[in-house]
């Protein structure tokens, strides 16, 4: 049914969700994960940047890529524990949205995760993945993240520990 499984991270908690959901998936399926992180510019297609702001743009730029490769090895780091085959994409100054949907179509599974905002949170700060439903046409998991919170009780209920969780240690190389 499924070859590949596509699951797009930002290096937040709720990603770390997503990728425990899809690496369990892709294992129990016995299928390579490709992970994505889409390093946006900060300023681009911002109309409210401050010229200020400029001037900062290729440092803000380049910690959001320092935190993408960190991202994808934490990334790669679980999956490989978890017996998963994987590869990464980084992806530099694009749209997270387009470029989900742009690559979507070499995988059968895309994996993302949405926090399930509603009101005036959801119009302030907009949804990739409501942005890449609307336009694919691939199958689609979406992790309704739980917050750190929720976790933590999740946790103590099950007796589950955070072995599988996703640790923050530093990983030289991404491939």
């Amino acid at each position: 049914m499924y070859k590949r499984v596509l699951i797009a991270t930002d290096g937040s908690l709720c990603s770390q969700q997503v990728i425990q959901q899809g690496v369990t998936i892709a294992k129990k399926l016995d299928l390579p994960v490709v992970f994505l992180f889409v390093a946006e510019d900060p300023l681009l297609g911002n109309a409210y940047a401050s010229p200020a702001a400029a001037s900062y743009s290729r440092e803000i730029f380049e910690e959001v890529r320092q935190a993408g490769v960190k991202a994808l090895a934490q990334a790669v780091e679980f999956a490989v524990k978890q017996g998963v085959i994987c590869k990464t994409i980084l992806v530099e100054r694009k749209d997270p949205a387009i470029t989900i949907c742009d690559l979507e179509n070499e995988s059968d599974l895309v994996v993302m995760g949405t926090h399930g905002r509603r009101g005036i949170q959801r119009l302030m700060l907009g949804s990739v993945t409501e942005e890449v439903m609307r336009r694919s046409n691939n199958t689609h998991l979406i992790v309704r993240c739980k917050a750190p919170d929720e976790v933590e009780a999740s946790n103590k209920s099950t007796g589950e520990s955070s072995e599988h969780q996703l640790d923050d240690k530093p990983v030289k190389d991404v491939n």
